[in-house]
């Protein structure tokens, strides 16, 4: 049985296996997935990595990114812990207009390095999410 079901409308993975990679109880990622502090992002390999899946869980201290091939077993799991940091901001969102400047360098240094990190290894890919967990599991 596959890690990973892909339908054509669907993916679905254990709420485990995200739990797990995230750094918190399946029951609290169910809740955080609903309150939207748990995001999610599903990209489709393209060229060279045509048929492959990645999935990538958002928290607000932690990344994790999965990886799965056309039949839907997991190839690599990674993870980004922000530490006692939380995650970047959007840099749409806007400092203060009274915040001092060597902060903001500071942060915008911060988040120029989290995503060069998180773009080595990626393949292009643009398919919004579509993610479902199995009833039975649900408590």
């Amino acid at each position: 049985m596959p890690e990973i079901e892909i339908g054509p409308d669907l993916i679905q993975i254990d709420a485990d296996i995200v739990a797990r990679a995230l750094n918190i109880a399946p029951q609290d990622l169910r809740n955080r997935m609903r309150d939207g502090t748990v995001t999610s992002r599903f990209e489709r390999g393209e060229g060279e990595d045509a048929g492959h899946v990645r999935l990538t869980f958002f928290s607000d201290t932690r990344r994790a990114r999965i990886t799965a091939d056309a039949e839907g077993a997991v190839r690599s799991c990674s993870t980004l812990d922000y530490g006692s940091q939380s995650a970047p901001v959007s840099p749409v969102s806007k400092p203060a207009p009274n915040a001092p400047t060597p902060q903001r360098d500071v942060d915008r240094d911060r988040l120029d390095a989290l995503l060069d990190a998180a773009l080595d290894g990626t393949f292009p890919a643009s398919d919004p999410i579509a993610l479902g967990f199995d009833p039975e599991l649900r408590g």
